[in-house]
């Protein structure tokens, strides 16, 4: 049979570069669920490196003329930062009998051809539940890596790439980024507690970062941070009524007039790598994190593919992805 016809067939059903990212990539990548929606930058057609530039902030400047001669004060200082993206995978198997005999056996009926999934309607059903399944799963895990990974952890899903976290805490050390406010992590946050986590951060934002416009910020937290302020705020309703608001039904909830962003993950992921109790919460302009893939590279695909001998089918994806801080004196830290 021609193309992706009969699944117990040795055919496969294959995307490459452009298809693969309509079909897949992009809508990950951009998708709200992934990282924070609009709260960072994405760079779509980076092939291994590319170096991130920004203007250090210009201060005194300005000194009396006194006559002819040039008297330089001050320089127009360019720091450059690099970000490059690693290769990934994603490699599945399904047995196609068990798929079968199992949750599909209602749908499919007695259709006839019902194996023919590019060119049925239960087929191309059954073909799309695959596809958005993998992608929720591609989704969840580049948000897990995008915070946490680190080539240092003894975890080997965490150890494919480094992620924010860890760039922000290499710029505290080398001075670039505010030193870290103290979340009170180890033990649960007493009632009240995240209103002087979520103060304290505010306070150690530099004068640069202080001057954006509070629309153009957002503060990532621990759901543990969430819930401490979401509680902090229901049992003190008149002090800061419009800190808390519904929008579409979903609450929202603002510091300073900063949105708040619930990251439950992050508690999640703290546990898995043996960090129970901690709190995090980080401050960033909504442009700064930043994230790079190559969406339309000639080794971008996604394939599904079926293995006479094993009965089993195969889904494979191929990308890159690479996470760095493009300002890091537009962050602030706490954990």
């Amino acid at each position: 049979m021609a193309g992706f016809t009969d699944i117990r067939e040795p055919v496969s059903f294959d995307l490459e570069s452009e298809k693969a990212n309509e079909l897949f990539l992009a809508p990950a990548f951009v998708s709200d669920n992934i990282i924070g929606g609009a709260f960072y930058k994405i760079m779509r057609n980076v092939k291994r490196t590319a170096v991130m530039y920004f203007a250090g902030a210009l201060s005194n400047i300005v000194q009396k003329n006194t006559g002819c001669g040039w008297t330089p004060s001050g320089s127009m200082a360019i720091t450059q930062r690099e970000i490059e993206v690693c290769k990934e995978k994603i490699q599945l198997e399904l047995c196609t009998d068990e798929f079968f005999d199992t949750c599909f056996e209602d749908m499919l009926g007695n259709e006839e051809g019902i194996y023919q999934l590019n060119e049925t309607p239960t087929g191309q059903a059954i073909l799309n539940y695959w596809i958005e399944r993998v992608r929720q799963g591609f989704k969840n895990d580049v948000w897990k890596l995008s915070w946490f990974g680190n080539t240092d952890s003894v975890l080997p899903f965490f150890a494919q790439c480094n992620g924010w976290i860890k760039q922000i805490e290499a710029d505290i050390t080398a001075g670039l980024t505010p030193p870290a406010v103290d979340a009170l992590s180890g033990a649960p946050l007493a009632a009240g507690a995240s209103v002087t986590i979520l103060e304290e951060v505010i306070d150690a934002q530099t004068d640069i970062l202080d001057d954006v416009p509070a629309s153009d910020k957002v503060l990532f937290v621990s759901k543990s941070i969430w819930n401490n302020y979401k509680k902090y705020l229901q049992s003190n309703p008149n002090c800061c009524d419009s800190w808390s608001t519904l929008q579409d039904g979903i609450l929202e909830l603002r510091y300073d007039g900063i949105l708040l962003i619930k990251c439950s993950q992050f508690d999640a992921c703290d546990a898995t790598l043996g960090n129970p109790d901690t709190h995090r919460v980080i401050l960033a302009h909504n442009r700064t994190l930043t994230m790079a893939t190559d969406i339309t590279g000639e080794e971008t695909s996604f394939s599904i593919r079926f293995d006479v001998d094993s009965k089993l089918h195969k889904i494979e994806a191929y990308f890159k992805q690479g996470f760095n801080v493009a300002h890091p004196e537009l962050i602030v830290y706490a954990v």
